[in-house]
């Protein structure tokens, strides 16, 4: 599909991704007055933590599950069961991987061939069998790409490089925890296209910390 526009959210750690969430949900919230005619859709990797902040937050969406984190439980199971780098794990790990990505529904196929290796090779797979298992319902590859949606989180992870990585993580930084969540808030609204609007919030505090009306304030 077309990219419209990307909006970019950076926090510092804190337990349970709260905050985040929360900025997530409220972007959530204001989109469908902004544009109704968009199909919401989430990606998110099969965790059943990861899949539930999208499901409570985005209750209308498609459900995507990010193939490529599959695409990694089947490599391992592959090499459990034919031995690790092994010329014919590699060829079962392609064959199996390529079904969800070609066949509608191919997930289902890509489970029950799991489910053969597990009994044969039980219980090395067995973990990579629960993982499709539990997702097989909505890994529906094939049919998401034939619709122009993304099968993978890939380009949203690669995303945080920018503001996160390159930025507070360089060699030798340090950052206290308010310093960093600085640092984070003006990139995410830099990066969003949303600085000049934010800016007006706390502009004026700017102006009076010369001495003015209001001294104590300075910008977040």
């Amino acid at each position: 599909g077309e990219l419209l526009r990307t909006v970019r959210h950076g926090r510092m750690p804190e337990r349970n991704r709260r905050r985040l969430k929360e900025l997530m949900a409220e972007e959530a919230d204001a989109l469908p007055a902004e544009r109704p005619d968009l199909r919401p859709v989430t990606v998110a990797d099969g965790a059943h933590g990861s899949r539930r902040f999208p499901e409570r937050a985005f209750p209308g969406a498609d459900r995507v599950p990010d193939f490529f984190h599959a695409a990694r439980s089947l490599g391992k199971a592959t090499d459990r069961a034919c031995g690790k780098d092994s010329a014919r794990g590699q060829r079962r790990r392609r064959g199996l991987r390529r079904i969800p990505l070609a066949e509608p529904r191919g997930a289902g196929r890509a489970t029950a061939s799991l489910r053969c290796m597990s009994r044969r090779r039980a219980p090395p797979v067995s973990g990579a069998v629960r993982y499709f298992a539990s997702s097989r319902e909505r890994m529906d590859c094939a049919t998401y790409r034939a619709g122009n949606l993304m099968a993978g989180s890939g380009p949203v992870e690669a995303a945080d490089k920018v503001p996160v990585t390159q930025r507070p993580k360089g060699p030798g930084m340090a950052r206290s925890m308010p310093g960093g969540e600085a640092i984070l808030s003006l990139r995410e609204l830099a990066m969003s296209d949303r600085f000049d609007a934010a800016w007006k919030i706390p502009g004026p505090c700017w102006q009076n910390h010369d001495g003015g009306e209001n001294p104590e304030i300075v910008p977040i």
